[in-house]
């Protein structure tokens, strides 16, 4: 899991001793998630509540216990931009959600981490001669997302020559753009990260998704209130566990994008028309 990574190699690379202490503490209290795997089956419908209630906890444990907050009075614990209060944790959440549909990031063809993808193909050459002779294609990048991408390996050539040129693509399916909290900035972001996707998939869900939202921004926000969705339904500074329906929905969303296919000829011509899909229709009914 990705927190538990982080976690494990902030531990490795930390040189304060009390700070250390606190690290192993924290993965201590990381076991009561591992445990989830050893008790429910990570298939079943209970894994992903139970596994988000965990998570829940854990947090919970670094918003009550101020020792893991840096103190200017006694010099020690975490600032606040340290990999301990990320959320890297809603990764994993959306990791376990694309699992059950066999998704992960060996599955091939696929890329499920935190990379870029790319935006556009266009000519790099400098002259009509160079360009005739032998083209040459640049593409653009998108900022680093936590993504499901299509991994392309392209080939071309001109149409008269022998060898290929071949270049590596990544086209965005899903973009998880993941924040603490939201505020004004993530207006323009998430605009442009909208406008990014549009290059090589219009079709490419965005799910927007944060811990908490900024009190001060919220007026600012509303031209994105239907795109976000904040994960604990509170203001920033206050705490409350993961809202469970909340990814309920996002899950329903992620299902629905997964599972839904245009209809074929194949579907049309037994049934005259293609409302079956939307009915769950089957032969067997």
């Amino acid at each position: 899991m990705l927190y538990k990574e982080r976690l494990k190699e902030n531990l490795k690379n930390e040189k304060d001793p009390i700070l250390q202490m606190y690290l192993n503490e924290l993965l201590l209290y990381w076991q009561n998630v591992d445990a989830v795997y050893d008790n429910i089956d990570e298939y079943s419908e209970e894994f992903i509540p139970n596994f988000i209630k965990e998570i829940s906890l854990y947090t919970e444990q670094l918003s009550i216990n101020k020792k893991f907050t840096y103190s200017e009075r006694s010099k020690t614990g975490f600032t606040p931009d340290h990999d301990i209060f990320k959320p890297y944790y809603i990764f994993d959440i959306l990791l376990q959600i694309l699992k059950k549909y066999n998704i992960t990031d060996s599955t091939r063809g696929l890329s499920l981490r935190k990379r870029y993808f790319h935006t556009g193909l266009s000519l790099n050459n400098d002259s009509f001669i160079s360009a005739i002779k032998k083209p040459y294609l640049k593409y653009s990048f998108s900022d680093n997302y936590y993504s499901l991408c299509l991994e392309l390996d392209l080939q071309y050539r001109l149409a008269i020559s022998k060898s290929f040129t071949k270049i590596k693509i990544y086209v965005p399916l899903i973009v998880f753009y993941i924040r603490n909290y939201f505020t004004n900035y993530d207006v323009e972001n998430i605009k442009k990260l909208k406008n990014d996707i549009q290059a090589l998939n219009p079709n490419a869900l965005i799910l927007c998704l944060s811990e908490y939202i900024e009190k001060t921004y919220i007026d600012c926000l509303s031209p994105i209130k239907n795109d976000i969705y904040v994960l604990r339904k509170a203001y920033k500074g206050t705490y409350k566990h993961i809202d469970l329906n909340l990814f309920a929905q996002i899950e329903s969303k992620i299902h629905k994008f997964i599972t839904e296919r245009s209809a074929s000829i194949e579907d049309i011509v037994p049934y005259g028309n293609i409302d079956f899909i939307n009915n769950n229709y089957s032969e067997e009914k």
